[in-house]
């Protein structure tokens, strides 16, 4: 192996390293002022090197927590312990655009003639940002809707529940969604089921949770509900249906619907077996004679 030939050489080296280094990266005096910047560091910040260097870090933090920021950066730099990619949460920094960008940092000290500097390894986390929220979504929606899903109902009941005020719920299912997959296809099937999540998206208020439960069942919790409030829903929710009802190969689009109220003991549990058997009670209502919309039993 190739040795350096002295500290020329040992420079050049550094400098090519930093210049090639797929993260951005400043070495900051004590105080807080930037001595160095690379190539990635422009590309992030938004700033030209020139600009960058002799700038204090804190003008890279937003506004808000500048003062907080400084006071941390001067414990570290009593500190001196290296901080990698993962013990610090992610964080904002300001562009020079006024935009923010989330990054994730590491911290390294470094003994020089001039006073103990840090290096700090910058590292865009937009990308990783954006897939986590992805995931997340992917966590509490349904894929095909967009609404949100049976894990996500799950994941807020209880804190319906400690409301303590009344929880209105809907059960919603479609009519025959198997004789339509089997004379239409899969493709028309998934058609109404994409309706149906319109109308229940534009019958739910802000506080509302419209959900497809999966297969053809739906449902919405309404918080803070009484009898009226889970009648008007009901009604709304038949308006919107007739407002999207357009036919579509020679089918329309039709759902069973039962409702009740959250009591004293059962909580949202107990209220959606309940909806459930009315929804069952009102497709055997609608049903008609001879034509059989769904198998499914009542839930008792």
């Amino acid at each position: 192996m190739m040795e350096l030939q002295g500290a020329e050489d040992a420079i050049v080296l550094a400098l090519g390293l930093l210049e090639a280094a797929p993260d951005a990266i400043l070495v900051i005096r004590p105080g807080g002022t930037i001595a160095l910047a690379n190539r990635m560091a422009e590309r992030v910040f938004g700033y030209d090197r020139a600009e960058l260097i002799g700038m204090p870090v804190e003008s890279l933090v937003p506004q808000e927590h500048r003062h907080d920021h400084g006071s941390k950066r001067a414990r570290y730099e009593q500190s001196g312990r290296t901080r990698t990619m993962g013990d610090l949460a992610t964080l904002d920094a300001v562009r020079k655009s006024g935009d923010t960008v989330p990054v994730e940092i590491s911290l390294s000290p470094v003994e020089t003639s001039i006073g103990k500097l840090t290096i700090a390894i910058v590292r865009d986390a937009t990308r990783r940002r954006a897939t986590e929220a992805e995931l997340r979504h992917a966590g509490t929606h349904d894929a095909l809707t967009g609404l949100f899903n049976r894990a996500y109902v799950e994941s807020v009941r209880p804190s319906l529940e400690a409301s303590k005020q009344a929880v209105g719920v809907l059960i919603i299912d479609l009519d025959d969604l198997k004789g339509v997959n089997d004379t239409l296809g899969h493709e028309a099937g998934d058609q109404f089921i994409k309706r149906a999540a319109v109308v229940l998206r534009a019958t739910a208020a802000p506080d509302d949770v419209p959900a497809r439960l999966g297969g053809d069942e739906f449902a919405m919790l309404v918080p803070h509900a009484d009898a009226a409030v889970l009648d008007a829903k009901v009604a709304l929710l038949r308006e919107e249906q007739e407002r999207h009802n357009e036919v579509h190969r020679g089918r329309r689009l039709e759902f069973s619907v039962g409702a009740a109220l959250t009591e004293a003991r059962g909580g949202i549990a107990l209220a959606m077996r309940v909806a459930d058997r009315r929804m069952y009670e009102d497709k055997q209502r609608r049903r008609p004679t001879g034509h059989q919309r769904s198998s499914r039993p009542p839930q008792r």
